[in-house]
């Protein structure tokens, strides 16, 4: 009977810890472009504080589920500022429910890696990057997506 109890416990305790936050470096991005892999990486750029961010957010986890057979792998770049990381940005992540890696890029001048995800983005966000190395492509769009906007996307590089 006590194995039970410590079994049930342990798992419910399992769930109430947020995800643990991934920090990278600015190469980070480097080597998801250089990717030769046959995985569809999609990379959204949002913050907490940007409502049309967190609008999109939901988009990203249905389309998880929607692909969940599928060669895709979904990052969250938080664009937060570091000090909000193990506050603000895990708290967020834990009443969301967000199950998608959420990233943290660990550089303070945001000018040493924008450009490094698309010369011509503004730095605005929400933004998002896809590649699917081993046919060359790549899509950027900066502003808000929609569920279907994004389904189609993933749709016209995933059969």
């Amino acid at each position: 009977m006590k194995y039970v109890l410590v079994v049930l416990l342990f798992g419910l305790l399992g769930n109430v810890q947020a995800q643990q936050i991934k920090t990278v470096t600015p190469e980070w991005i480097d080597g998801i472009h250089a990717s030769k892999s046959d995985t569809l990486y999609i990379i959204n750029f949002w913050a907490t504080w940007c409502k049309p961010c967190v609008e999109e957010l939901p988009y990203f986890e249905q389309l998880a589920d929607t692909c969940a057979n599928k060669k895709v792998k979904i990052y969250l770049v938080t664009t937060d500022m570091r000090k909000d990381i193990t506050t603000r940005v895990t708290d967020f992540i834990q009443a969301k429910k967000l199950t998608q890696q959420v990233v943290f890029i660990n550089e303070v001048n945001a000018d040493k890696w924008i450009n490094k995800v698309n010369e011509e983005w503004s730095g605005a966000i929400p933004s998002t990057l896809m590649i699917k190395g081993d046919i060359g492509y790549k899509h950027f769009k900066e502003g808000e997506l929609t569920f279907e906007e994004l389904n189609l996307l993933v749709k016209q590089v995933i059969n």
